[in-house]
């Protein structure tokens, strides 16, 4: 099953009332293997970039699910920014701290997305480049220069995914701290949806 698959199945399954918080971990785990196993995103037919650490970031506009960390969402700005739009499914949201997949859902009224927290650069020949990065926004350097008017794209390309490949358990998300402001919000900084692969 394709990347885009398991993003449409999750929007399913929150419609259907399936994820909850004690559900949207295991979900998040399984959305995790797919990104790290299965495919990699292909810049310009140039570069290979291949997650090795995912994070992931929820917040419900209209449910109890308040994720203060999400850069967009409604009211993270006040009155400075007007509501914005539903990031269309898969898209890239480059920001402060690097580099998101996107699975928002206007249907579902939440925000989604998993952060490529650590990573791997292949030439398009399958040279390494860079191996287990950790600075997330050193992806600049690759995932930037949209061309507006070309035919050179960005594209997740799935690839068959090793089940037998093994992830983390899930560990709490980097750099979110557990100030005042996130005390009043539910602990969030609590949620272990992190996760890793596991080099054999």
């Amino acid at each position: 099953m394709g990347l885009k698959q398991k993003f449409v199945d999750f929007e399913q399954a929150y419609i259907k009332g399936e994820i909850n918080e004690s559900t949207i971990r295991d979900r998040f785990q399984d959305i995790a293997r797919s990104i790290i196993y299965g495919g990699y995103i292909d810049v310009y037919g140039e570069f290979k970039i291949y997650a090795k650490t995912i994070e992931f970031y929820f917040h419900e506009e209209e449910g109890s699910i308040k994720d203060p960390i999400v850069y967009h969402r409604n009211g993270k700005y006040g009155d400075l920014l007007p509501v914005p739009p539903y990031f269309p499914m898969m898209s890239l949201h480059a920001h402060m701290s690097g580099f998101d997949i996107t699975f928002e859902s206007e249907v579902g009224k939440y925000r989604a997305s998993a952060l490529i927290r650590k990573y791997s650069v292949y030439k398009n020949d399958d040279t390494l480049i860079v191996d287990n990065a950790h600075q997330s926004t050193y992806l600049y350097n690759y995932l930037n220069g949209f061309p507006l008017d070309s035919d050179k794209r960005i594209l997740w390309i799935d690839v068959n995914n090793n089940s037998t490949m093994k992830l983390s358990d899930g560990s709490k998300r980097k750099n979110v701290y557990s100030g005042e402001k996130w005390k009043r919000e539910k602990q969030l900084y609590d949620y272990e949806w992190s996760f890793s692969a596991i080099e054999p």
